[in-house]
């Protein structure tokens, strides 16, 4: 592996498939062509509404700060539920 600086470890960012070139990139590219084909996104489309309906209720209900720190908490337990 090549030099990096220290934060870099830090960064969920650093490794990932945008970061990648040639080789590896199309690799990862593969792995997940398939979750953002036009179906898959189109399956998507109303819980994303969905969501974002619920966050811009809440921006204008608790106002900005207080939405976005709830927003994050909804999100985790989502991605908890899977």
């Amino acid at each position: 592996m090549a030099w990096e600086p220290e934060w870099v470890k830090d960064n969920p960012l650093a490794h990932g498939m945008v970061a990648q070139d040639g080789a590896d990139h199309m690799r990862l590219r593969t792995a997940v062509s398939r979750a953002f084909t036009p179906v898959a996104i189109n399956r998507l489309a109303a819980q994303v509404r969905e969501n974002a309906a619920q966050l811009a209720d809440a921006l204008r209900e608790k106002g900005e700060d207080e939405a976005l720190h709830a927003a994050g908490h909804r999100r985790a337990a989502a991605a908890a539920q899977g």
